[in-house]
């Protein structure tokens, strides 16, 4: 398993998927979030641990924590460092600098 990052042009519901392959995390986001499988795009983050055991979907915050991630804002819209990078979840990442703080 797999972690990728989900997103479209709009940014509108992006977040983390956990799957097998890109075509099967834009094809469960596209699902989940009604969105046509050609405007969603998927980025490998990280190979998931096999002991992790987890099946594909929206991936639990227990196991973003446990892969290296740090929830630098909880609330919704919520923004985690993983690898160095800042991820935004839905469409405030024009809000944020750099950081992932609000400018």
């Amino acid at each position: 398993m797999k972690l990728y990052w989900v997103s479209t042009s709009d940014h509108d519901a992006d977040w983390f998927v956990a799957a097998e392959n890109a075509p099967n995390a834009i094809a469960f986001y596209a699902d989940a979030e009604e969105y046509d499988v050609r405007k969603a795009a998927a980025e490998l983050v990280m190979d998931i641990p096999a002991e992790a055991s987890i099946e594909q979907g929206w991936p639990p915050d227990g196991l973003l924590l446990a892969l290296g991630a740090e929830f630098v804002y909880e609330s919704m819209p919520r923004v985690v460092a993983l690898n160095g990078r800042i991820y935004v979840e839905g469409g405030m990442e024009s809000g944020l600098d750099g950081s992932g703080n609000k400018p």
